[in-house]
């Protein structure tokens, strides 16, 4: 049997959105240290290896990610590989085949794509890659210093009844 409700939050991601439940954190994040990025497998699909490079130096900047999401963002950055390949394949030769007894048959690239794209999806979103995720974190904005009286304000806000 499953849990109930939505998945909760690391503490990364709870920090972003400032901790609007209060609860103690089990640990403060302090964003990546040298030693805690995590280091692109070289066993990765070139197709894999780009993502990677795309996703994960914000992730790191942001925190969200340490030495330990290496297997969640390659399997995210091959899913989406996978995906990307199949996506390639059905734009090309189209979406259906005929067979040799004249019968028209989904390709498999389609049910390989729609797997791939759900494992992407799921990972993206427990990585904080998707819009949805991304809304339920607050992040600040690059160069913009925090105004600590509308920081004091927010807190206040979010303990209160709106």
């Amino acid at each position: 049997m499953g849990r109930r409700g939505p998945a909760p939050k690391s503490d990364s991601l709870r920090m972003l959105d400032g901790n609007p439940s209060k609860r103690p954190l089990k640990d403060k994040p302090t964003g990546a240290k040298p030693q805690d990025v995590p280091t692109c497998p070289a066993w990765l699909s070139p197709e894999a290896k780009r993502e990677w490079r795309r996703v994960t130096p914000e992730l790191i900047r942001l925190g969200l990610v340490t030495r330990l999401d290496q297997v969640a963002i390659a399997g995210y950055c091959i899913s989406y590989s996978c995906w990307r390949r199949c996506q390639e394949v059905l734009i090309a030769q189209g979406n259906v085949y005929v067979t040799n007894r004249g019968q028209i048959r989904p390709r498999p690239e389609v049910e390989i794509a729609r797997m791939s794209g759900d494992t992407m999806k799921s990972l993206a979103s427990e990585l904080g890659l998707t819009p949805a995720s991304r809304e339920c974190i607050h992040m600040a904005q690059p160069g913009r210093e925090i105004d600590p009286m509308e920081a004091l304000l927010d807190g206040a806000n979010q303990g209160g009844k709106r």
